[in-house]
């Protein structure tokens, strides 16, 4: 899986980039700032994983821009807010998964695959 990490703290970034990478994952790293101004169709993702935590709203407008660039790019929020009210501003921006820290790895494994899974479903069923 091909997979952009934007934002977080360094270190708990690099920590779930070594993660993902280990299950043989590539994974490629992004600040918020880079995401709104990346050309998404240069790269060959598979799904994008931004890292919800911080106290500013700029993780709302990247996922819309990102939206703007690409509506069916998996986007899944990592997040220490763990409100409703949080969870559903972030799935209504465009994210299409939500998942609260501290980090389950097993359980956004699966998250990633079920992600993978329904896509790869929709798009077997658009092709005819």
């Amino acid at each position: 899986m091909r997979i952009l990490l934007v934002g977080g703290d360094p270190s708990g970034e690099s920590l779930l980039k070594g993660r993902l990478s280990g299950e043989g994952n590539v994974v490629e790293g992004a600040d918020i700032g880079r995401l709104r101004a990346e050309t998404l169709e240069t790269h060959d993702l598979d799904v994008v994983i931004i890292d919800a935590s911080s106290r500013d709203e700029s993780w709302l407008e990247a996922v819309r821009d990102l939206r703007h660039q690409d509506a069916t790019l998996p986007v899944v929020f990592l997040s220490l807010r763990d409100s409703t009210e949080d969870r559903v501003r972030g799935l209504d921006a465009g994210a299409d998964d939500y998942v609260v820290k501290p980090l389950e790895y097993a359980e956004l494994d699966a998250r990633l695959r079920a992600l993978l899974r329904r896509i790869a479903r929709a798009q077997e069923r658009s092709m005819g």
